[in-house]
């Protein structure tokens, strides 16, 4: 072959090594330093925000003298230089140098605007004009930008880390996953002691009285390296309006490898009150801090703000309303609080200075002028114009009809009741009887006011004071049915009682009306005696055990009055 052939042949081979920026050609002295992580897309404007991660994956420090970092655009061809590190810059064994915008939290080692976008494009780490890694992303085909197949687009606030940190296949699709922004960090920590709430510990809870809560926590360890036992403190300290005190304390009982989770239990007295409990690992080298603490909120005790009037089979022209009730002894602001019913996401109740004292109704309604208009004798000053969305509360639905469920300002449940649903036609609204905490919750009736409902009045018939356990009590007695009345029964079941049924029967032991079972306390049933002609009966109230043998009968003699 003569000279002229051979350098043609030769030229041939080394054209597409030439015309390719993709293929790795690498000197023996170039740093082995590849691309960590790459942050191109900030929510907002970019500029100031984007981020490129270096990674020194060995034993030693690299300098990063002649080392640039370079930008492809995705609808044009070659390389745009972003930055080129000089004689001072150095990575340390295994540690990470960033290139950044000036607002980069942690401050970068270099800053400079990098004029990222948000794909398909390219970047590249080259020394002095060698490839060193290569990352095209965002659906990149180009195979002259990209290491086998494109790293995925990201998002908004995601950035692409390295997983795990520094390792490289020459797959930019394998090698990347859209990650939480790092900069400065590894993508998987090597120390790392996570506290997350443990499966039986709720986030947010309410507890009916005061005493010790058993608070389990799990502490995992999502680092790479072992945590060894006693390395890990664990607090917690609980806030009230009292202040803050330092409620329990523990040591890591044992070590824990790389993945593996451990439950901790604390036993953590709670007062009356809202509590503001934050556990804190405390674990010295951690490099994820914000994985460290869990926040909970508990209320202890009742706030006794009962939902006692619904109002959602409106006649046309009317909006719906949901009527509250302060049962207990202290003034309560409605400020912060939201409603919502059986499925739909919770709305703002009001954003303003709104009280119910003890004792008093406000009637919670979408269009307050409306329901004046609908309901002219309604008090103006005890109607309340729901801020959010008002919840759809369904007219009917089988024996349920709908929900109304009430939360404070933390998002924690007030009151939560089942309404039922009324006959077609029927545009009356509902009102508890059971206006008491705490109660079984939900006995009710239809409005029997003229304007079919009585909003911030507070319903005709209801049971305000709880019974004590075994008490059964009726109210008024005698009642007069014609006269709007019905008879109140509420009862307490003893301590051994699971289950009570409630029957009438006349003088001859004739069964006349059986008013249901409950097997939550105190109950509360209603008779309104309109089929039973006036003269005298029995209440008989059942008495049966957890496993169904009867334990005992109280019986209530009362007067049906007759047309007055």
């Amino acid at each position: 072959m003569g000279s002229l052939a051979f350098f043609h042949c030769f030229l041939l081979l080394l054209l597409p090594i030439l015309r390719s920026p993709a293929r790795r050609v690498v000197a023996r002295a170039s740093p082995p330093l590849v691309v960590n992580e790459v942050y191109y897309d900030h929510p907002g404007a970019d500029d100031g925000y984007e981020f490129i991660e270096i990674i020194n994956p060995t034993a030693s420090a690299v300098g990063l003298d002649g080392v640039s970092i370079e930008f492809h655009n995705g609808s044009g061809v070659g390389w745009e230089l972003r930055w080129s590190g000089g004689a001072g810059d150095s990575v340390a064994a295994g540690g990470l140098f960033l290139v950044g915008g000036a607002l980069v939290a942690p401050a970068p080692a270099a800053i400079v605007a990098l004029a990222l976008q948000n794909g398909p494009d390219a970047v590249r780490l080259a020394h002095d004009g060698e490839t060193l890694d290569l990352v095209g992303y965002g659906g990149l085909e180009d195979a002259d930008y990209v290491e086998t197949r494109s790293a995925p687009a990201t998002g908004a606030g995601r950035s692409l880390g390295r997983i795990p940190d520094g390792a490289d296949s020459d797959d930019n699709g394998a090698d990347f996953a859209v990650e939480v922004p790092s900069p400065g960090r590894r993508n998987v920590p090597i120390h790392d002691a996570a506290l997350v709430p443990g499966a039986t510990t709720r986030v947010r809870d309410v507890r009916a009285r005061a005493g010790t809560e058993r608070l389990r926590l799990t502490l995992r360890n999502a680092g790479l390296a072992e945590i060894p036992a006693g390395a890990v403190a664990v607090t917690i300290d609980d806030s009230t309006e009292a202040g803050t005190r330092r409620a329990a304390e523990a040591a890591s009982p044992s070590a824990l490898a790389p993945g593996g989770a451990l439950d901790l239990d604390f036993d953590v007295f709670l007062s009356y009150g809202y509590h503001w409990l934050t556990a804190t690992a405390r674990y010295a080298g951690d490099e994820r801090v914000a994985d460290d603490t869990v926040a909970l909120v508990r209320r202890v005790g009742p706030l006794e703000l009962l939902v006692s009037e619904v109002l959602a089979a409106a006649r046309d022209g009317c909006p719906q309303f949901v009527e509250i009730h302060n049962a207990g002894t202290l003034p309560r602001a409605l400020r912060g609080f939201s409603m919502r019913d059986r499925t739909h996401a919770a709305a703002l109740v009001t954003s303003d200075s709104i009280r119910v004292e003890p004792g008093a109704f406000v009637a919670l309604t979408p269009d307050v002028g409306a329901l004046r208009r609908c309901f002219p004798r309604a008090a103006p000053e005890r109607l309340v114009a729901f801020a959010g969305a008002w919840p759809s509360l369904n007219r009917s639905g089988g024996a349920v009809a709908d929900s109304v469920i009430l939360l404070d300002a933390f998002g924690l449940q007030v009151d939560a009741v089942a309404y039922p649903s009324l006959d077609p036609g029927d545009e009356r609204s509902l009102e508890r009887v059971d206006l008491f905490w705490p109660g079984a919750g939900g006995v009710w009736v239809a409005s029997r006011d003229p304007g079919g409902g009585t909003p911030g009045a507070g319903p005709a018939h209801a049971v305000t004071r709880p019974v004590a356990p075994g008490e059964l009590r009726v109210s008024p007695n005698p009642f007069a049915p014609e006269a709007g009345q019905a008879l109140e029964i509420a009862l307490a079941a003893p301590g051994e009682v699971g289950r009570a049924v409630v029957d009438i029967y006349d003088v001859r032991g004739r069964l006349v009306a059986g008013l249901g079972a409950a097997e939550a306390f105190p109950a509360v049933f209603l008779w309104d005696g309109a089929a039973a002609p006036p003269g005298i009966y029995v209440v008989a109230c059942r008495w049966y055990d957890a496993r169904g043998a009867a334990v005992g009968v109280e019986k209530v003699v009362v007067g049906r009055a007759g047309t007055p």
